[in-house]
């Protein structure tokens, strides 16, 4: 009876060992499936922001192929997902030389050999249908655990209509410059015009009065007699007149 009641033991024992591994077996997979479930809806979640974001998104491998596009980067740009993905962005939304003659290849370059140098950078791009835009971009680079560069991950925001609207404020200025440089010089020259007009003006008095001087010396010490008449009045009267007409230079000047 004791050997019995010992196996009895020994066999409750066993059972109830294994109905504990199967149990935390079941939990462990439980655990699992709802971390994995977690992960699936985080990346739902994650994927739903990218693809309704109002940004440019995008991300490319190191060759600068590109690997995604959310909705907005592809109806900005222009393209469906199938024509660009894959597709190096040099000659897609990258020009390879920009409207100033800035070599945007070597910018390419630049950013996937070192994107953290070019976190944050402003360049021209451009749609499918040729037309030009300007874009701000935030890049990150991404690595692997042994700190491999494997891609970029893009964000852009369209700045082109600021961009004009400073080119075209940088243009008013530039004719506003050259209309007052323009305006400057016609002062200039009027001021000296009128500098060289009032010079001459007073050279020409300045001779009118040395003559004058000239003609009252030599009319004072001749014996030809002068009178001079402006406008019905005796402006001058030399000796000479006055010994000639018997009269004294204050009466005649006092005469009708």
């Amino acid at each position: 009876m004791k050997k019995k009641s010992k196996i009895h033991k020994s066999g409750k024992s066993s059972l109830t060992r294994r109905q504990s591994g199967v149990l935390h077996k079941r939990m462990n997979t439980l655990k699992a499936k709802r971390a994995q479930n977690t992960l699936l809806s985080s990346e739902a979640k994650y994927r739903d922001i990218v693809e309704n974001s109002s940004i440019i998104i995008l991300d490319m491998d190191t060759s600068g192929n590109v690997t995604f596009m959310n909705k907005f980067s592809l109806d900005f740009f222009g393209y469906k997902s199938r024509e660009i993905t894959g597709k190096n962005v040099i000659g897609t939304i990258v020009p390879a030389v920009d409207a100033a003659g800035e070599n945007l290849k070597a910018l390419m370059r630049g950013l996937l050999g070192a994107p953290d140098k070019y976190h944050v950078n402003e360049n021209e791009n451009m749609r499918k249908n040729g037309e030009r835009v300007w874009i701000a971009w935030r890049n990150q680079g991404v690595y692997d655990k042994s700190g491999r560069l494997t891609g970029l991950h893009c964000f852009g925001i369209d700045r082109t209509g600021q961009k004009r609207a400073e080119e075209e404020l940088k243009q008013y200025r530039d004719k506003l410059e050259e209309l007052v440089q323009l305006r400057t010089a016609e002062l200039e020259n009027s001021n000296s015009a009128l500098l060289s007009e009032i010079k001459g003006h007073e050279e020409t008095e300045n001779e009118l009065l040395e003559n004058q001087e000239k003609f009252r010396v030599l009319s004072e010490q001749s014996v030809v007699g002068f009178l001079v008449i402006q406008e019905n009045l005796i402006r001058y009267i030399n000796n000479g007149f006055s010994v000639l007409s018997g009269y004294r230079p204050d009466e005649l000047y006092l005469m009708p």
